[in-house]
């Protein structure tokens, strides 16, 4: 076994110890008094397997008494678990003259073998006299695992996703089984604060970090026993508003009379008598145009307004059609269809004769006694900053009795006045198109049927568009529930597809989860913002109010009013993190010079690039020029540049272990999981280098040289820090 002690022993001054030839027994003691020794502390009794590159270095500390006052040397024996004598050594000591006190050194401890070791320690003086000696043992282990830590640094239970990489514990950092949750606490700082916390409405604080909270009580916007023009003038879909030529805001809360509310703004609207539509209820379910609801409008200029129109196909009341001439779900028969005002919304009529004027519907007829059918509801149309406009509607299907399913789909257009040009996502792309099935060949309805959206995170909800200028994502509201909650939720959202799990922003009794027929029940919530610029108030901003239908369920009547929650929004930007995907390279060194280096990185997760982390172990001097360069797609380089910086790169640019971190939180660059760029290096004088390392989730990624694939050399890892999307 290999000596675990290195000659770095120094009592006092950095002496050598010196080894010789002692056995390591009994001391040879000549006459007179030797010195005595106590107490023998090691700053350090335990140490990892090839810790320190092989080597921890320990302070001994030893008290001593030596009433001729000349000890000269302290001895060290090394011992392995058996007894077997290891080392000896000795070292001249600075104590020379004093007759108590205390001796320190520091000695080199090779870490190469494991096992449990007995450090001996003694003092010599002038006349070889020794003094007694003292044991301590001193074991070298099994490294243990890097662990995993998450910082709490208020102490709540809630991290807030900053992890640190170490074998022992940093400061208010925690394992993930001491904590209540590894991410989301949006207040670190704050204890009351946390997912989970008990929210206070309308203090400015968002305690359970939900990202909004109620900011006020509700308010009436329509009271059906003072503001209806007949029993059945009743908010019955989500509420739609527009800015008109006039500079007039309309509201429209449909029924299948429909009226408006009209006013400077949605703080001061009056509702109105006229009918702006009226419902046709043909009794042929092939022309889409029995009963029907203004259910989504849009204007560009404020004379001519499109609408979507929910049009219900209603078999109980026609002869025939069902089983029974009472409500019922079982001969519901769901379409969209067009309606254009041209008269700055004071009426509203079917640009096309029926049934040309249906935008979407089942691929299937309707069939009478097997519940309901087709596509309803849609949200708000927002237009998108490609030039399209997008809704979202349920899907309905069922094809038995009791035996169904229904979905939110997601379709644009980019032309409101053509009913036929809206298309919808068909899982890959839009190019699904929605087909007439009394009209149209239909070989296999499936492929006219739209894909569900993201239903794990939404589940159906279809009520409300609109995108947050202050949140820089769409957001959708809709009736749902969750485990045991229930009412009315949220979701976030970049790209329409991809949503945030929903979160409850009200809760409320729905018509489903209540059995009391005395308790009132909601739905159609919508958010609205009365300080969007927006003409159609597609947008919200930091604060908005849900508005929606309360049916109050009074006895005899048709008792429903709108209301509206003023809400306020919070927006947390998510850490950047190591991006633990496909971005790494296996280890090596990159030499820099004149010679041009491109890295490919493949993404590993949906996000921002806010940083890459280079490794230098060499920077000239003096200090050199470099240029790194971020390109669009994989190697050889073909793509456009992205972006691009020049470096006087210096060693006080670098920390103390040489690691420069490369900040792109302004350079605005996102990429979606599995998308490739390029990393490029161009330095303009020799001496700089970077060290690879081999980081988890390494996949892959080509390492060029000048344009061709490098052989002379693994790829590099160079780690990548992406704050990912919501």
């Amino acid at each position: 076994m290999s000596a675990i002690v290195r000659n770095l022993f120094a009592p006092t001054l950095a002496a050598f110890l010196i080894a010789c030839g002692s056995d390591g027994g009994s001391p040879y003691q000549p006459s007179g008094t030797a010195p005595t020794i106590s107490n023998l502390q090691l700053s350090r009794t335990t140490a990892y397997e090839n810790e320190g590159d092989g080597r921890v270095d320990v302070v001994v500390t030893v008290e001593f008494s030596d009433p001729e006052g000349d000890q000269s040397s302290m001895g060290l024996n090394v011992l392995d678990s058996s007894g077997q004598l290891l080392y000896v050594g000795n070292s001249p000591i600075t104590s020379v003259g004093q007759q108590s006190g205390t001796v320190q050194g520091t000695f080199g401890i090779v870490t190469s073998e494991r096992g449990t070791f007995t450090i001996r320690i003694w003092l010599i003086d002038d006349s070889v006299r020794s003094s007694n000696r003292l044991d301590a043992e001193f074991l070298i282990t099994e490294p243990p695992a890097q662990t995993t830590w998450y910082k709490d640094v208020d102490g709540d239970g809630h991290s807030d996703g900053d992890t640190q990489l170490s074998v022992v514990r940093p400061i208010n950092f925690y394992m993930a089984s001491e904590l209540v949750a590894l991410t989301g606490d949006c207040d670190d700082t704050n204890a009351t604060v946390h997912p989970g916390g008990v929210e206070i409405d309308a203090d400015g604080v968002d305690q359970d970090c939900s990202g909004f909270e109620i900011s006020g009580p509700p308010e009436v916007v329509f009271d059906w026993t003072t503001d209806s023009c007949e029993d059945l003038d009743i908010p019955d879909l989500s509420a739609r508003a527009f800015r008109d030529k006039n500079d007039q805001v309309q509201l429209i809360s449909s029924h299948i009379a429909v009226r408006r509310s009209i006013g400077p703004g949605l703080d001061n609207l009056v509702h109105e008598c006229p009918v702006v539509m009226s419902s046709h209820r043909d009794p042929d379910p092939a022309m889409f145009n029995d009963v029907e609801w203004i259910a989504a409008t849009y204007t560009e200029d404020g004379e001519t307004i499109f609408a979507i129109v929910h049009n219900e196909y209603e078999g109980w009341t026609h002869p025939g059609q069902c089983r029974t001439s009472r409500w019922t779900m079982d001969c519901w028969y769901n379409g969209l269809t067009l309606a254009v005002s041209t008269d700055v919304g004071l009426t509203y009529s079917h640009p096309v004769a029926p049934p040309l004027h249906l935008i979407a519907a089942s691929s299937l007829q309707y069939e009478k006694d097997i519940g309901p059918s087709g596509i309803f509801a849609p949200t708000s149309i927002v237009k998108g900053s490609d030039g399209y406009y997008y809704a979202m509607a349920q899907r309905t299907r069922w094809t038995a009795p009791n035996t169904g399913a229904q979905w939110s789909c997601l379709m644009r257009t980019a032309d409101l006045a053509d009913p036929d040009a809206w298309r919808f996502w068909d899982g890959d792309m839009f190019e699904g198109r929605f087909v007439n099935p009394y009209t149209d060949p239909v070989a296999n309805p499936e492929d006219h049927d739209c894909a569900p959206v993201d239903r794990d995170n939404i589940a159906d909800m279809h009520e409300s568009l609109v995108y947050s200028e202050y949140l820089d994502r769409y957001i959708l509201a809709g009736a749902s529930q969750d485990g045991d909650q229930y009412g009315f939720f949220i979701s976030l959202s970049n790209d329409l597809i991809n949503w945030t799990h929903r979160r409850l922003l009200l809760e409320r009794h729905l018509p489903w989860t209540t059995s009391d027929p005395s308790e009132p029940v909601h739905g159609y919530p919508s958010l609205l913002d009365p300080q969007s610029t927006s003409r159609n108030f597609e947008t919200i901003g930091k604060t908005a109010y849900v508005y929606y239908s309360r049916n109050n369920r009074q006895p005899g009547d048709l008792d429903r009013d709108m209301l509206r929650v003023p809400i306020e929004f919070f927006r947390y930007d998510p850490t950047a993190v190591p991006d633990q995907g496909q971005m790494f390279g296996t280890e090596g060194i990159l030499q820099l010079g004149t010679d041009d280096w491109t890295q490919s990185i493949t993404t590993g997760m949906s996000g921002q690039l806010t940083g890459i982390q280079l490794q230098f172990t060499t920077i000239p001097d003096p200090p050199g020029e470099l240029t790194l360069s971020i390109y669009e797609g994989g190697n050889p380089v073909s793509g456009p540049e992205l972006h691009s910086i020049q470096l006087l790169l210096s060693n006080s640019d670098l920390d103390a272990t040489g690691l420069y971190i490369w900040d792109l939180s302004d350079a605005g660059l996102s990429f979606n999981v599995g998308e490739v760029f390029n990393i490029r290096f161009q330095a303009l004088r020799n001496g700089f280098v970077i060290s690879g390392n081999d980081p988890p989730g390494y996949e892959g990624g080509e390492l060029y040289k000048n344009q061709a694939p490098a052989t002379e050399l693994s790829d590099i890892a160079f780690i990548t820090y992406v704050k990912p999307r919501y």
